[in-house]
């Protein structure tokens, strides 16, 4: 079923798609998505930085995409973001090194050393939902744009399968991500 809408009006219609799916569900999902980022020669030959979010229960999940990365001696980098709207990035080297941060959202900890972006790295990009273009339908903030408007790098979406879309509204700000990676719904698998 096809969405329609103002951005605010379809962020509200995918949260909910995004509440459709089981426990049981998720975990499939989230495991496929781990098992295909985790294969791309991007991330298994990453010699800079691996950029990611910190998912929380309802978003496709990245810890375990984190621990691989970790695990593997990989640089991680997570988000910090500010009030004023502005974003960085800071060297994270386990989950113990995270704090409760805006919105709810697990931050590195002051303590973290900043983390520098290089056009070389991998920025895994959270989105509601995305389309087939790249193009993100985010939480509203403009982080993620202002962030990859000054520093371009290979990105990539997660996304569950009813929230890839054809097309879906963007702006002449808005940054594409350069992937996709969507998993197959699971009530097919």
């Amino acid at each position: 079923m096809p969405l329609s809408g103002s951005k605010s009006s379809l962020r509200v219609q995918y949260k909910q798609r995004r509440k459709a799916w089981t426990d049981a569900q998720r975990v499939r999902m989230h495991e496929a998505l781990t098992d295909e980022v985790t294969a791309l020669p991007l991330f298994r030959d990453l010699s800079s930085a691996l950029l990611c979010y910190a998912s929380r229960s309802d978003e496709a999940d990245t810890w375990k995409i984190l621990r691989a990365a970790w695990q593997r001696g990989k640089t991680v980098a997570l988000p910090r973001c500010a009030k004023d709207g502005q974003m960085a990035f800071y060297r994270v080297s386990s989950e113990s090194e995270l704090q409760c941060g805006m919105l709810g959202i697990r931050e590195p900890s002051a303590g973290c050393p900043l983390y520098l972006p290089t056009p070389d790295d991998l920025c895994i990009v959270p989105g509601l939902a995305f389309d087939r273009r790249g193009f993100r339908l985010g939480y509203g903030g403009g982080y993620y744009d202002r962030f990859l408007a000054e520093y371009p790098m290979h990105t990539i979406g997660l996304c569950y399968p009813n929230c890839l879309a054809d097309v879906l509204p963007s702006e002449p700000f808005d940054i594409p991500v350069r992937q996709v990676i969507c998993c197959k719904d699971p009530k097919e698998a």
